[in-house]
């Protein structure tokens, strides 16, 4: 199956790992990589919005990650679509409309350049816009992408934290064909994940995206297969959306704890163990 990448103008270290397998597969080809430059709102703009719609525990997050990010960096490997898919010789369409103005029509460069590579489905691949309905018909409705949750019983966002916050045991991981409307796509690959005892929001983002890194792929086979038959769930689960500061200040006293003990046991275990003369 040929297929084209959306992406938002960067691939990361993940986008990387989730797009290798179609790399090295002689039974599904990139064939493009449509990089759509978002606008992108600053952080200002994001803390005023979060605040006046009541969403504080939103606003803790992003401080919280911001802090993260500072004490302890992680080498994160980002290249733009050009420089990565350049590599493999795959062509580039850098834009900033997927639609027209009326956003009755996907704009003509992308129509274009979906009807020139030949794809035959579109896979979302560090993208996180809402896709409109003329971008679902210009690729005959097979357009995939992640949900990590299940849809089910969570849809919208943050991925792990209402889990978390209920008391869940484990987490979904989907990867769906895309429906107009938040998390209401068909369901064609679908994984559980057990949480970790010593789980807590920020640990469970390096759990769902390890183990959701080949469903991509996996799903392409399915939609693939002549055999495949499209299942629409019967009844979708609420949407949730970003918590507020209550709920964030009960998750992250919680995640705190489990933190200290984890590392307590830890030290107490290395403490313990005897090193063979």
């Amino acid at each position: 199956m040929k297929v084209l990448i959306l992406n938002q103008g960067s691939i990361s270290a993940e986008d990387q790992e989730v797009i290798k397998p179609f790399l090295k597969s002689r039974k599904h080809k990139i064939v493009g990589c449509i990089a759509h430059q978002r606008p992108q709102k600053s952080i200002g703009r994001k803390l005023k919005e979060n605040i006046k719609k009541g969403r504080g525990g939103f606003v803790m997050v992003m401080g919280a990650e911001f802090l993260i990010n500072k004490i302890t960096p992680e080498k994160k490997t980002t290249e733009t679509p050009e420089s990565f898919f350049g590599q493999h010789h795959i062509p580039v369409l850098r834009t900033k409309r997927l639609y027209t103005a009326d956003k009755k029509r996907c704009s003509k460069e992308v129509s274009d350049f979906v009807k020139e590579t030949g794809a035959e489905a579109t896979l979302l691949v560090g993208y996180g816009g809402i896709i409109k309905k003329p971008f679902i018909t210009l690729n005959k409705g097979k357009v995939l992408s992640y949900h990590f949750g299940n849809m089910r019983k969570y849809r919208g966002t943050p991925p792990a934290f209402w889990e978390l916050y209920n008391g869940e045991k484990e987490m979904g991981v989907t990867v769906q064909l895309v429906s107009t409307g938040i998390d209401c796509g068909i369901p064609v690959k679908e994984k559980s994940l057990k949480f970790r005892p010593h789980e807590t929001f920020f640990s469970a983002e390096k759990l769902y995206t390890e183990n959701s890194r080949r469903m991509m792929y996996e799903a392409v086979e399915h939609i693939s297969s002549p055999k495949f038959l499209a299942k629409k769930i019967s009844r979708y689960g609420p949407i949730y959306s970003q918590p507020g500061l209550k709920q964030w200040f009960k998750q992250t006293t919680k995640d705190l704890l489990i933190s200290v003990s984890y590392k307590r046991k830890n030290r107490i275990s290395a403490k313990n163990t005897k090193i063979p003369v």
